[in-house]
């Protein structure tokens, strides 16, 4: 029953769509995004994350600055001439659509939206890692010493050698993700980024 009344109120808010007047609401040079994209990419945030209960002001706000960093991501990709590859992890986005359609998210419009998005992300990652690739090594002796002060003795032990490599993937996520908040800080400093009242 439940699944029943998500999918009506889907479908409802599909045809409402279709009859609302579009109303730009920021533009990032010359890229714009509309009230539709917000709806779309608020329906997007809720059924991925399972928010229950968040102030609508808040989920908008998310909304709004995830589309302002993908319209940003994609004028760096295309400037940095980086190639945006159809078949990019096509896995996870029928991980994510499935996803979707469980919360009755069933829009081929926003599972474009979804598609693009996932394909912006990786291009996004090859460009930082063309750019930052150099400064994402990691100090094995700092690894090593973190290891003897968790209790992990002996090097040759199969739970040493998970939790050092866990360690490794830890470290290098963690300088992927500030190289790529700051260069995406950086970019938009550079752009024309427009929120309209």
């Amino acid at each position: 029953m439940k699944k029943i009344l998500i999918i009506f109120i889907i479908f409802y808010s599909s045809l409402a769509n279709s009859n609302e007047k579009i109303t730009t609401l920021a533009t990032v040079n010359n890229i714009s995004i509309n009230n539709i994209d917000l709806n779309d990419e608020v329906l997007i945030i809720q059924s991925l994350n399972d928010l229950k209960e968040i102030n609508k002001n808040t989920l908008q706000q998310k909304a709004l600055e995830n589309l302002i960093d993908q319209a940003v991501k994609e004028i760096e990709i295309t400037s940095n001439k980086i190639e945006i590859n159809e078949e990019s992890n096509n896995e996870t986005y029928l991980n994510i659509k499935k996803k979707l359609n469980n919360s009755g998210i069933v829009s081929t419009r926003i599972h474009s939206k979804i598609k693009k998005k996932i394909q912006t992300d990786y291009a996004w990652n090859a460009l930082i890692s063309r750019k930052y690739g150099w400064k994402l090594n990691i100090n094995i002796n700092e690894i090593d010493q973190r290891l003897i002060a968790l209790g992990y003795i002996d090097t040759n032990n199969p739970e040493t050698i998970n939790k050092k490599n866990d360690l490794i993937n830890q470290e290098k996520n963690k300088k992927f993700n500030f190289y790529s908040r700051n260069h995406l800080d950086l970019t938009k400093k550079k752009l024309l980024i427009k929120i309209m009242k």
